[in-house]
This record gives structure tokens, C-alpha cells and sequence, in this order.
């Protein structure tokens, strides 16, 4: 038995219906079943087997094992009371739950958009490797373990400086007791690609055990940086990392097509958006 019908459902999303429809028919504020075949009626609501299925795999269930059939198909009927209870007593009515619906949907139709583009991204072996190439090259043939102690402004900076500078000074003693500092701590071992372009070129020319002699001004703000030492870093084998890039290719060609959307597009806004 093939049916589709207008039903209740908190599972089939709200979305696009003014006041004056629903006050007509409050069936009308819920989107359609999937057409299939007919597994349960409630108040006169039919439920099908394409939703039972979503409904149960979303939820870790398989609608093949009849313990796991029950428990979805319990559930899912539970949820069809509740929603007709809601629309029975107008929240249907109200806009904040309209907006909510509305953007639930818009939210699980742009995920599913941004689903089936990304299996669509084919990315191939020589776009590995040129990502590889260029990662590795960034990366340069050194890493170093560096301390530092970050400031929001300059002066701050500068002022412990002058105390990481003095005859005898302790470093690691002077972040602990940096309680005005955004951040004071020794960094794990990192390569260029790893840091900002700033503190790398002062890494670059200090010695184990130096502290720069200005502070290091990058996005973050001000370092008071010492290095503690380096040694030469050898990038990771192609194939420990192959899952990784080829992801990082795919992310960049969705990120790209959905820009190329908004590009396309006709958007304005007006006041308050």
C-alpha cells in the first residue's frame, strides 16, 4: 500500500506557513510522509517505511532486527503524539517555534547539500603529492622547542624583557610568576609551518638558551621568546599523512564551492541584518 500524506510529524520539519494557514489547518504546518508503504496509523496520521528507516538508522537502530523495528517504531509514534499534541495546542501558531523549524530545516538541508558535494570531490595522487610538496617545503629542515611569554600590548612585554634579560635570570621561573601574561609556557616541538612567520625568523637567529632581544610581535600579540633548542626536522613519510591531505584538498574544494555559490548569488540585506 503506497499512500502520501499530510502529516503531523515533529520529524517532517515546520517551515514556510504563515498564521492564517494554520489557523485553516493546522495539518498544513507539517511537511508531507515519504511515499511507502504503511506501517502505522495514529489519529488517522499514516506513517511509512522510508520514515521508519531514516528514523531508525538515525538513531544507531537497524530496522531489520526486529527488537531494534520495535524500539524505532515505538519512538517514532511517541513522536507523532507529541506533535500532534503541539500543533492540537498551537504551537504551531507561534513564531519563535516556526523559526526554529524553519532553521532546523534550512540547517539539515544545507548538511545534506554539503554531504553529497563532498562525495562528489574527486581528488587525485598528483594533487596529493603537490600538497605534500608544498607542505614539506613550508615546513623547512629544522624545529625548535621554544618558551614564551605572551602580552597583549608592548610595554608589558617589554617589561618582563628586561627581566628575562638580566645576569642570571631564571625563564622558567619568570612564567610562573607572569600572572598578567595572556600565556606563558614552553611549546611542544615545531616546525615553520607550525608557528607564526615572526617568531620563526627570530628563531632562526637565536642560540640555545638566548632570549630574543625584542619582543615578538604577531597576531597573537607580544612574545617574550627564549629557545631552548632545535634540531633538524624530517617531514613524515607520503603515506602516514595521505589520508590526511587528501582530506585537507576536500575541505578546501567544498569551502571553494560553497564561496562560488555566494558568488553567484543574489543576496541583499536590509536593515538589522
Amino acid at each position: 500500500m503506497k499512500v502520501r500524506l499530510a502529516s503531523p510529524l515533529i520529524l517532517a520539519l515546520l517551515i514556510g506557513c504563515s498564521a492564517e494557514r494554520q489557523t485553516a489547518s493546522s495539518a498544513q504546518a507539517i511537511l508531507d510522509v515519504p511515499d511507502g508503504a504503511v506501517i502505522a496509523v495514529v489519529n488517522g496520521t499514516a506513517l511509512t517505511e522510508p520514515l521508519l528507516v531514516t528514523f531508525a538508522r538515525g538513531r544507531g537502530l537497524d530496522p531489520g532486527i526486529p527488537e531494534h523495528r520495535k524500539q524505532a517504531l515505538d519512538s517514532l509514534v511517541e513522536n507523532l503524539l507529541l506533535a500532534q499534541d503541539a500543533v492540537q495546542k498551537g504551537l504551531t501558531e507561534r513564531s519563535d517555534v516556526q523559526s526554529e523549524l524553519a532553521l532546523v530545516r534550512l540547517q539539515q538541508l544545507a548538511g545534506r547539500a554539503v554531504s553529497e558535494q563532498r562525495s562528489a570531490i574527486d581528488v587525485s595522487d598528483e594533487q596529493i603529492w603537490q600538497l605534500y610538496d608544498q607542505e614539506r617545503e613550508r615546513s623547512g629542515s629544522i624545529e625548535w622547542r621554544a618558551q614564551h611569554i605572551l602580552y597583549a600590548d608592548q610595554a608589558s612585554a617589554q617589561r618582563m624583557l628586561q627581566e628575562a634579560l638580566a645576569e642570571g635570570a631564571n625563564f622558567e621561573a619568570l612564567m610562573s610568576s607572569a600572572h598578567d601574561a595572556r600565556h606563558a609556557k614552553q611549546l611542544d616541538w615545531s616546525n615553520a609551518a607550525q608557528l607564526p612567520a615572526e617568531m620563526v625568523e627570530t628563531l632562526k637567529q637565536l642560540s640555545p638558551g638566548q632570549v630574543a632581544p625584542v619582543p615578538v610581535q604577531t597576531s597573537f600579540g607580544f612574545h617574550v621568546v627564549r629557545l631552548v633548542e632545535s634540531r633538524p626536522f624530517v617531514p613524515p613519510p607520503l603515506e602516514s599523512v595521505k589520508t590526511g591531505a587528501k582530506q585537507q584538498l576536500v575541505e578546501k574544494a567544498l569551502k571553494e564551492y560553497v564561496e562560488s555559490l555566494r558568488t553567484k548569488a543574489q543576496i541583499s540585506t536590509h536593515a538589522g541584518g
